[in-house]
């Protein structure tokens, strides 16, 4: 009877071995499956974060574009096929007169691109800019932002037609030339427009003359392509 009874409780430690080995096998497979998942869920946050950073390139390079883009004025002279060739030279223009050398504009006769410009080394946060002419009266940019390997686009269409006389965003406009002698000075007195001037002299290249010590503090603007100012003494 005790030979028995022995041999009974030794099977039942051999089924206890058993059944812990199989517990062991699941907790490690559990273990294994959670450090997997770990894993994935930090690469998706990652990408996650890389393209946040992508999008927000993308969204400040068309705040940039966007500002440099209010500053052209089209002649009203300019016809749509010389549209993009005039936005590239007054860009360029405009660069270089506020010593911007991060961004550089070309134009190959079919579309303006600006190259990558880096917003933010740290994170590797760039953008770039196509703008193409759909037709006479419309405009398309493409500003794709990158960080690392990812990349977001943001497309905006914009209506387009030349600056005709735009009369109350100046302080002073007029339809021909203007002479100024002496001493007189325009400026503005409750907003800067006040001192800008706005010139058409679409039948004289002499568009503006100064002489003495006349001076004007805003902005000068003048519809005529082929016009020169003449500035002498002070």
């Amino acid at each position: 009877m005790a030979l028995t009874k022995k041999s009974a409780l030794l099977n039942h430690r051999g089924a206890v071995l058993i059944i812990a080995m199989i517990f062991v096998l699941i907790f490690s497979a559990l273990a294994v499956s959670m450090a997997t998942l770990s894993d994935t869920n930090v690469q998706l946050a990652s990408n996650q974060h890389k393209l946040n950073l992508a999008l927000s390139s993308a969204q400040s390079g068309l705040e940039v574009m966007q500002y440099w883009l209010t500053r052209v004025k089209i002649p009203n002279s300019t016809v749509p096929s010389n549209y993009l060739s005039a936005i590239v030279n007054t860009m360029q223009n405009d660069l270089a007169a506020n010593s911007i050398s991060n961004i550089s504009i070309s134009y190959d006769g079919s579309i303006i691109t600006v190259p990558s410009v880096l917003l933010a080394s740290v994170r590797d946060m760039r953008f770039e800019a196509a703008i193409r002419q759909l037709n006479d009266n419309t405009l398309q940019m493409d500003v794709t932002g990158r960080n690392d390997q990812i990349t977001r686009t943001i497309r905006v269409n914009y209506n387009i037609k030349p600056y005709k006389n735009p009369i109350f965003d100046y302080g002073i406009a007029t339809k021909g030339p203007l002479n100024t002698q002496g001493n007189p000075n325009v400026d503005g007195l409750n907003q800067s427009i006040e001192a800008d001037v706005y010139i058409e002299s679409a039948n004289n290249d002499d568009a503006l003359l100064m002489k003495g010590n006349s001076a004007i503090a805003g902005d000068v603007s003048i519809a005529n392509p082929d016009a020169n100012p003449s500035v002498s003494n002070s």
